[in-house]
């Protein structure tokens, strides 16, 4: 799905602002949930509702991506934004189903009697713990990789030498 603009301005940094806090946030939920099965039953769903809702994002940010790629020169530091953004996707889905085991966790251990309450916690607690840094870490990489590409297209990437107050040519203050 492509999105183009929201409230009159490119879509796609709205959006991805979305990804950078929940799927983050489903890691860090999807993991008390795992690690603390008195909390588990209430926490689990919320993390597998986050981490759907993050798909769903991940997907509208790739689409608004490429509406905005169109849009934008091609440079390195954006080839390099995009391609690190093929990697969200992978890692939001495990998240989901990392999300979803979790949530089904008290019910597996409990039916069956091969599987222990600490085994499972256990699992549970180790991959939370890889999909969580795999997901927050696609997303940190992700978001250093479009920043980059947007300052140094703006040609801000490097401070201004002392005693340059920020002022342009015409000597009125930059950003007003």
């Amino acid at each position: 799905m492509e999105i183009d603009k929201l409230f009159g301005i490119p879509a796609h940094p709205l959006i991805v602002h979305g990804v950078v806090v929940l799927l983050p946030l489903a890691a860090i939920f999807a993991l008390i949930a795992a690690a603390v099965p008195k909390l588990r039953r209430h926490w689990a769903p919320i993390a597998l509702g986050l981490a759907v809702v993050s798909v769903g994002l991940v997907i509208l940010s790739e689409g608004s991506g490429e509406q905005l790629e169109r849009r934008v020169a091609e440079t390195e530091a954006v080839e390099e934004h995009t391609e690190a953004a093929d990697a969200v996707l992978p890692w939001a889905l495990g998240l989901v189903l990392v999300a979803a085991g979790i949530t089904a966790a008290d019910r597996l251990g409990s039916k069956s009697e091969k599987l222990s309450p600490k085994a499972v916690t256990g699992a549970a607690v180790a991959l939370a713990v890889l999909v969580g840094a795999g997901a927050t870490a696609s997303v940190i990489s992700v978001g250093h990789s479009g920043a980059k590409s947007v300052w140094e297209k703006t040609g801000n990437s490097t401070p201004r030498p002392e005693g340059e107050g920020g002022e342009t040519e015409e000597g009125d203050e930059k950003g007003e």
